[in-house]
């Protein structure tokens, strides 16, 4: 009894592991003919065919305060690319490269969209953002940043399972706080 219990264990540990293999498998060869595919270069965020660029509605602030930041992603391929865009939360698509800079929006009924942008078209859409920063002197400070957005179609490195969903950065933009 005791040694089909061990060999049940041992089957179902040896059925998990090979699981676990084919599901990496699947990620590694879709990541990969997608790569062929789009003609994109393997673990080169730089060379995606959707840009990322962001404008600042005001240029001066105040610390903890909320401020608008534009966000446009152009296709700048040739094919056509499917956006997968949060309804409700896009904002949380994005992520700065800077730790002052909070970005994020609660949604309850959020769901993806899919936008195709044809070669040289622009989407756009305006996301809210703060500026928290630790107190200090009083003086006015300016941070800069830079804002990445985390497609779900798009890995800058698609075989490494904690770099998938990396971000394409836009242009550093500078906000002028005041304390």
């Amino acid at each position: 009894m005791n040694k089909r219990i061990v060999l049940l264990g041992v089957l179902c540990f040896c059925v998990a592991g090979l699981a676990s293999s084919i599901a990496i498998l699947k990620q590694k060869t879709h990541a990969a003919s997608r790569s062929v595919l789009s003609g994109i270069p393997m673990g080169d965020s730089h060379n995606s065919p959707l840009k990322a660029e962001i404008e600042l509605v005001q240029t001066v602030i105040k610390n903890h305060e909320k401020f608008s930041v534009s966000t446009a992603l152009r296709n700048k391929g040739s094919d056509v690319w499917i956006l997968e865009i949060l309804a409700c939360g896009y904002s949380n698509q994005w992520t700065s490269d800077n730790p002052s800079i909070v970005i994020g929006e609660s949604c309850l009924n959020n769901y993806f969209q899919r936008i195709g942008l044809k070669p040289g078209e622009v989407f756009k859409k305006t996301i809210r953002a703060s500026v928290e920063l630790a107190p200090g002197t009083g003086q006015s400070e300016s941070v800069t940043f830079r804002l990445g957005f985390k497609d779900p179609n798009f890995s800058a490195n698609p075989t490494n399972p904690p770099m998938k969903n990396s971000p394409i950065w836009s242009n550093a933009v500078t906000v002028g706080v005041a304390r």
